[in-house]
């Protein structure tokens, strides 16, 4: 039975035409903006770090989860739950700051564990690192920890910044030659050249001159036991059962269960939004510590209690950008004044999502030119076979085959199709 969600245009206003996707991305930019581009040049200083052993231990135990025996995946397995707590097969940067605070301590500073969110969820294009990544993510937070705890002891006000100084005193802290010209390597690290250099200048420049760390150059299978960037131990990370007959029963049961709570929702959230009282109460709710603006994670727990059928990872992100991407402020928060607005978006893109939930056949959160031939009578759309392709190829913008959330968003408001 073909989608159809009906809702009032006044709604929808503030999202078709208006949402913004940003650019094109490559499928891998993640790992390879960080990974060495080209060796250092012919007579460059080539530095070299060490860590002192401080995080051998912990590198060991990642080491171990990774190594593709039966105690080790089942270490693995066991991590991926503890920090995937709500089981949606995706973590979030907040989520990954909660598992590390409560079982990793040594290893919670917080800029290196942003630029390991940053290069390990790029992959899929939805700020989430799926779990698939996971052995990428644990690699990541080895690797820039090991490049903060270096970046810490040369920056002696702690400021987060090298001057010249700084870096000049603690060039010792990079094994380099005392005959070293201190202005010419500082100069490479100060990309910008803004005086001083930063944690993520640091980072790249330690890739892009391909600086061993405690002689391990960084790329993309440095945690790697088998020597390739999708060992043979996690290829069940991407390959997906194919439902039984029993099965796909009661995945359809579920889905009707599904579309049942949205419709109830959507009109929950219409009334509302029609009530000046329901919606300051429910705004309320949702910014807890009274400051007038809230957080994508303050957004999250607000609809999971409120409303769990919208409670979906990729439509509330997406949600989150559209409503941020509209507002007249650029401080990374839903204002007040923005809030019917995001509940409109929230509606909206749920809706996308159960509709792209309906063609993605194996709930990889990607869908194939196939998955999508065969959708979409389901999903309502009525083209022919040469139509189907040639809306596919459009849609995947970035030629990797696949559909993203994303990508389908932003044909469905291109398109205006009513949801």
């Amino acid at each position: 039975m073909a989608l159809a969600f009906h809702i009032d245009r006044s709604m929808n206003r503030s999202v078709y035409g208006n949402v913004g996707y940003g650019s094109k991305k490559l499928a891998t930019a993640g790992l390879q903006a960080m990974s060495p581009r080209a060796s250092a040049g012919a007579g460059a200083i080539k530095p070299r770090m060490s860590t002192n052993h401080v995080f051998d231990d912990l590198e060991k135990k990642f080491r171990e989860w990774v190594s593709g025996t039966a105690k080790g995946k089942a270490e693995l397995w066991k991590a991926w739950r503890d920090i995937d707590y709500n089981g949606n097969h995706i973590v979030s940067l907040a989520e990954i700051d909660k598992w590390v605070v409560e079982h990793f301590m040594s290893f919670y500073h917080k800029p290196a564990l942003m630029r390991a969110y940053r290069a390990s969820s790029k992959v899929h294009g939805d700020d989430y690192v799926h779990k698939s990544e996971f052995p990428c993510l644990l690699r990541n937070i080895v690797f820039f920890n090991k490049l903060w705890s270096v970046f810490e002891g040369m920056d002696e006000n702690a400021d987060r910044h090298l001057t010249f100084h700084e870096f000049q005193r603690g060039l010792v802290a990079l094994n380099v030659p005392d005959s070293t010209n201190a202005s010419t390597v500082f100069k490479e690290l100060d990309r910008n050249n803004g005086g001083v250099v930063l944690f993520d200048e640091f980072c790249t420049w330690v890739a892009a001159v391909h600086c061993p760390v405690d002689s391990t150059v960084y790329d993309a299978t440095t945690m790697s036991p088998s020597g390739t960037s999708v060992p043979a131990e996690f290829k069940h990370f991407t390959q997906h059962q194919h439902p039984g007959h029993t099965q796909q029963k009661t995945l359809g049961a579920k889905k009707d269960a599904h579309l049942g709570a949205l419709k109830a929702a959507e009109a929950k959230i219409h009334e509302t939004v029609k009530s000046k009282r329901k919606l300051q109460t429910f705004w309320r709710g949702m910014d807890v510590n009274g400051n007038g603006l809230v957080s994508l994670a303050e957004i999250d727990k607000a609809v999971s209690e409120n409303y769990p059928c919208l409670d979906n990872a990729p439509a509330l992100m997406r949600a989150f950008k559209a409503t941020l991407k509209n507002s007249d402020r650029d401080d990374g928060y839903v204002h007040k004044h923005d809030f019917t607005v995001l509940l409109r978006n929230i509606l909206y893109f749920n809706q996308c999502w159960a509709v792209f939930e309906t063609g993605d056949a194996d709930h990889d959160r990607r869908m194939t030119l196939q998955e999508f031939q065969s959708g979409c009578a389901s999903m309502g759309f009525k083209m022919s076979s040469p139509e189907m392709l040639d809306e596919f190829n459009y849609m995947d913008s970035n030629g990797g085959g696949k559909i993203l959330f994303n990508e389908f968003c932003k044909w469905v408001g291109q398109k205006k199709m009513p949801l």
